[in-house]
């Protein structure tokens, strides 16, 4: 699942139903814009399914509606802008297989050491709630740094979140 925003045509009709993003102190935007959010088949880029909403509406919002659409024997990826609790317990109830890139500021403290190098830790809908350990989420944690010095990102420590708990189905 990937999000992408495009520029329409500055009509009226366009303004009404898209609207424009907020520049702030600066104004509004100069064009209406369109905020697409899709499910794409990795290998061959084929968009599977896609959802056009307003540009005030965020990613997060429209996701749930392509969960459908997500195959019994897929794995899901989103990036790090997608991340929420909520999210991630909706698409855990529906048993789908995910792994999430998330933001280095998540708090993902370590609660069981697997032999892959990954670790077992807990997501919580709010600080107080890991504070009094209630409601955890359990989820494995693969850190990683890429060791290519033409790629992006090379020797950042990179992190990635899955609901795939098991190291020896799936070594990191």
């Amino acid at each position: 699942i990937d999000g992408v925003v495009f520029n329409v045509p500055d009509r009226p009709a366009n303004d009404a139903v898209f609207g424009r993003p907020s520049g702030g102190d600066r104004g509004e935007g100069a064009f209406p814009q369109v905020r697409k959010v899709s499910l794409v088949e990795l290998g061959t880029h084929v968009e599977i399914a896609w959802v056009a909403k307003p540009i005030t509406t965020g990613e997060q919002a429209v996701i749930s509606a392509l969960l459908k659409r997500v195959p019994d024997d897929g794995l899901l990826l989103w990036d790090r802008g997608f991340f929420s609790y909520e999210l991630w317990k909706t698409v855990n109830s529906l048993a789908i297989r995910m792994v999430a890139r998330v933001k280095n500021n998540l708090i993902l403290r370590p609660i069981k050491q697997l032999r892959d190098g990954s670790y077992l830790a807990k997501i919580y809908p709010c600080s107080y709630d890991r504070e009094k350990d209630r409601h955890g989420i359990v989820v494995r944690v693969i850190r990683y740094k890429l060791d290519d010095p033409q790629r992006v990102g090379h020797e950042e420590e990179h992190e990635l979140m899955t609901n795939l708990l098991d190291e020896q189905l799936y070594p990191a």
